[in-house]
């Protein structure tokens, strides 16, 4: 997977903002969860993409939907 899924199969809930940053989980239809910061509607900063199988995509940074590091 280059990049995560469109977010109209989910369910998202942010929990906390932070000046443009957002802190919160998504959860897809399909299982697969996202816990970590948002900018612009966009994963961004730290967070962990985890699939429905428990196997994990990525933990680390995201800048605009992309794994960076």
């Amino acid at each position: 997977i280059g990049n995560v899924k469109n977010f109209n199969d989910s369910y998202c809930a942010h929990e906390l903002k932070l000046f443009d940053i957002d802190d919160g989980k998504y959860t897809y239809a399909d299982g697969d969860v996202y816990v970590g910061e948002w900018k612009d509607d966009n994963f961004h900063g730290y967070g962990k993409y985890t699939h429905a199988d428990g196997s994990i995509y990525h933990d680390g940074m995201w800048k605009d939907n992309k794994r960076v590091r």
